[in-house]
Formats: structure tokens, sequence, C-alpha cells
């Protein structure tokens, strides 16, 4: 039976341009392509440090400038970061506000202070999660089973009363070897299905 539901935020309930919309730093203009800027992103000790809280914002922008040879003003650069969240998905909200009728929301997330600044002036349904659990917080970043355990210990929930929302193939696959329900999430209209279909709703 469903105890809980747990949506991812980014990319899940607010759109984020991802890793283009960085190349409107001047700096980068010509000098590196969106791979090159990706690559840094999963590889790299520094941001993921950032992601767990394990830095602070100013460690984060000093690693991504001297490591990828770019001079940036900080305020630039945190200008363009905090952009990168555009806007709520269509039709997320809604399902949100609907699905928090008939059981207790939480949200987990791969996030950042600058990332989560930027969701909290753009998310309109943050009130209505029992919880927020961020990873700069918890200091677990999923796929790691850390992050979801985090979430299902304090909803008192066991892993197949809950089920996992989420746009990331690699968090979809580590919830479900946990025994974990899950739903990629790819609109909010598949997303209402598939929730409709694992809860008998």
């Amino acid at each position: 039976m469903t105890k809980t539901i747990i949506f991812d935020l980014c990319d899940t309930v607010v759109e984020t341009a991802g890793v283009p919309g960085l190349l409107s730093l001047p700096s980068l203009h010509g000098r590196l392509c969106g791979q090159d800027i990706e690559n840094w992103f999963v590889q790299n000790e520094t941001f993921h440090a950032y992601e767990r809280g394990h830095v602070d914002t100013d460690a984060f922008v000093k690693a991504f400038c001297n490591d990828l040879n770019i001079r940036v003003e900080k305020d630039a650069f945190l200008h363009v970061y905090e952009a990168l969240v555009v806007r709520e998905i269509d039709g997320m909200p809604a399902l949100i506000r609907r699905w928090a009728h008939q059981y207790p929301l939480y949200a987990l997330s791969n996030n950042n202070p600058l990332l989560w600044r930027a969701t909290q002036r753009i998310c309109s349904v943050l009130d209505v999660f029992s919880h927020v659990y961020l990873s700069h917080q918890i200091g677990a970043l999923k796929p790691h089973p850390d992050a979801f355990w985090h979430v299902l210990h304090a909803a008192e929930c066991a892993p197949e009363e809950s089920i996992l929302v989420d746009d990331n193939p690699r968090c979809i696959e580590a919830a479900g070897r946990i025994g974990m329900q899950t739903v990629h999430f790819k609109s909010a209209r598949e997303t209402e299905q598939q929730l409709v279909k694992l809860t008998d709703m």
C-alpha cells in the first residue's frame, strides 16, 4: 500500500536551462562547448561537495572559474546560475496540489544554495510538501541510497510504501533497487496516469 509520494524538484517540478544556460556567460563565448561544461559538473569533486553542503558558494565559483580557465565577476556568475531555474513545468503545480489531498508528499532534490534560492522564487507549491529535503542540507546526493533512506526514515515509510517521481533514469534505477515504486517523469499527464495506476486511485 502506498503511504507517500516523493518528488524530485529540478526538471520534474521546475524546468531548468541546464548547462546551455551557462553559455550566456561572456567569458565562455566560443571557448567551451556545452559538453565541456557538462563534463566538469559530472566529474568535479568540488561541485559534488557543494551539492552535499560540504563547501560554500565561493569555493564552488572559484573551482568553476579556475578549472575552466575563465574570468568572470562573481555577481555576474551568480546571476546567470540562478537564472538556470526557468519556470514551473506545465501541469505539475496542479498535479501536486491534487495528490496532496490523498497522500503526504515530500520533495527530494539534488540542490545547492544558488539553485534553491532560484527555486524558491519560481516554485509555487513548496508549501504543499510535508518537507523538502535538499542534498546540500542532508549531505547526501541521489542516486546514492542514503538520500532515499533519509526521506524514508523521516516519513516512517518502507521503500515499497513509497513512490518516487524523478526525471533522472539513474535515480529511478537506484530507487527501484532498494524497493521503491517509481515514476520516470516525462510530463504531468504521463505522471498522473502512472500515479493512478500505481495507487489504484
